[in-house]
């Protein structure tokens, strides 16, 4: 296994395993750090794609807040849908018995907003 450690080269792995996931169907999660890592440019730039396939943004819920996805998903539950979250939680709990595939972008750092406020890396 290759590990990518420039940005954009991740950045694009993750967008073609994005599309791949789409193209088959299945259900997405974008998961990652707090900010800086892609998941919502990902999710923009891949707007019209996701929307010609029938696909349902569901929204990221609050950080203690497992119900909402049960409740959502039970709503939702035969619909296609791509979340983005932060919370490992969410996909440990209430996402454990739905089917989805991860893709995982919490070592992705958008180079520009790599470095602390400090000014430290």
């Amino acid at each position: 296994m290759t590990t990518i450690k420039n940005y954009k080269e991740q950045y694009e792995f993750a967008k073609k395993e994005l599309i791949k996931a789409i193209k088959s169907g299945h259900n997405v999660v974008l998961l990652g750090s707090d900010g800086a890592n892609g998941k919502t440019h990902l999710i923009k730039e891949m707007k019209s794609l996701i929307i010609n396939n029938n696909y349902i943004f569901l929204e990221e819920p609050c950080k203690d807040n497992n119900s909402f996805i049960c409740e959502t998903l039970s709503y939702f539950k035969n619909e296609k849908w791509i979340m983005a979250t932060n919370n490992i939680e969410h996909i440990q709990g209430s996402l454990k018995n739905t089917a989805f595939v991860l893709i995982n972008m919490t070592q992705f750092k958008y180079p520009k907003y790599a470095k602390l406020r400090s000014g430290r890396a």
